[in-house]
């Protein structure tokens, strides 16, 4: 199963809603976990898919792979940027404490990153054409 256009959907709401709880809500905390929540569900969202495409991969014939589709990992990184944006109007029109979700947001893009040079290498490993994971 690959990302359809409805988990694109449901990626979207998530996001809608993590930039209006920090938005109305005036508690930090709150914040934080929502936006740490959002990049549990990107990175659940973004794994499922890496996983997906090294199954198929695995049953390719030998230096064929599944090229990693950026566009899912851009699409996340532009979600991370305007949350990341956000905090920083909040911050400086209402004063509140954004630290937290600056933190969730960075890790989350770390996250992104990382998924997406573990795709590129895990398909260098399935088709051998990389180094064996010991």
């Amino acid at each position: 199963m690959r990302v359809k256009t409805e988990q694109m959907i449901y990626l979207g709401l998530a996001f809608l809603f993590t930039g209006a709880f920090m938005w109305f809500l005036k508690m930090p905390g709150i914040g934080t976990a929502v936006a740490a929540a959002f990049v549990f569900i990107t990175g659940d969202f973004l794994g499922i898919d890496l996983a997906q495409m090294v199954k198929k991969t695995a049953g390719m014939p030998k230096g064929e792979f599944d090229p990693v589709d950026k566009w899912r990992y851009i699409v996340s990184l532009v979600f991370l940027g305007i949350l990341t944006g956000e905090a920083f109007a909040i911050s400086q029109l209402f004063e509140r404490d954004m630290s937290g979700v600056y933190g969730s947001v960075g890790v989350g893009t770390m996250v992104i990153l990382g998924l997406l040079i573990s795709g590129i290498e895990a398909n260098k490993v399935v088709t051998d054409n990389g180094p064996e994971m010991e």
